[in-house]
């Protein structure tokens, strides 16, 4: 409850503690929990398609996991090439990630 209400309250949130102290079972749990709300709700509601999520409550969950220690910054974020004339943006694994997401419904 305490993570819903802080993924609800604020723009972006991390778990942190020991190995083993179910970080990972909370997040999934969590949105195994959203998606059946959103499931229930469109049935609900005799909504079909999951496009029209915006009508609901719960909202889909999709995740996509990133293993941050396996690159280096300018991979991850991004960087400007310099050796290139002019100078070329170089997009990186999680503005790629985020692109995807925010173009599906």
């Amino acid at each position: 409850m305490q993570l819903y209400e802080s993924k609800v309250t604020r723009h972006g949130n991390m778990l942190v503690g020991q190995t083993q102290a179910g970080k990972s079972s909370a997040w999934k749990v969590l949105q195994d929990a959203l998606n059946l709300l959103n499931k229930e709700e469109r049935e609900k509601l005799g909504i079909k398609k999951e496009d029209d999520d915006a009508k609901c409550t719960f909202r889909r969950v999709v995740s996509d996991v990133i293993n941050p220690k396996s690159i280096n910054v300018d991979e991850f974020f991004g960087y400007y090439d310099l050796t290139q004339k002019p100078k070329q943006w170089m997009e990186g694994v999680c503005s790629q990630l985020l692109k995807t997401m925010c173009s599906e419904p």
